[in-house]
């Protein structure tokens, strides 16, 4: 009892980060210093994109990239049945099935 009533000190300090991943951002914000010359970078890209418009070698489409290949993996499931419903409950409908129920406990239990 006596060491439940003690006193303790406990000190808590922080230990250093470890890092496990780190991925870089690609945005910048707009009060940032970089961000007059990437809107020039932009601004100049689109303007490369309106030339190459007619250019066989050039399609506008859009892309996934990522940061390292997905493994290929090989699944075998059976097909996946589905079916639609569909349901509509009223508050009449909900009241009724209340009270019937209602009803079958005061017969059930004799009252």
């Amino acid at each position: 009892q006596d060491d439940l009533d003690r006193v303790v000190d406990v000190l808590l300090s922080e230990t250093e980060t470890t890092w496990f991943l780190d991925i870089p951002g690609t945005s910048v914000g707009l009060d940032s210093d970089e961000a007059k010359s990437i809107q020039d970078r932009n601004e100049k890209y689109k303007e490369l994109c309106k030339s190459r418009e007619g250019n066989d070698r050039y399609a506008q489409r859009g892309m996934q990239t990522f940061n390292e290949a997905p493994k290929d993996t090989n699944v075998q499931a059976s097909a996946i049945e589905r079916h639609e419903t569909g349901v509509t409950a009223t508050t009449w409908d909900m009241y009724d099935t209340y009270e019937a129920e209602r009803a079958n406990e005061a017969a059930a239990s004799g009252g």
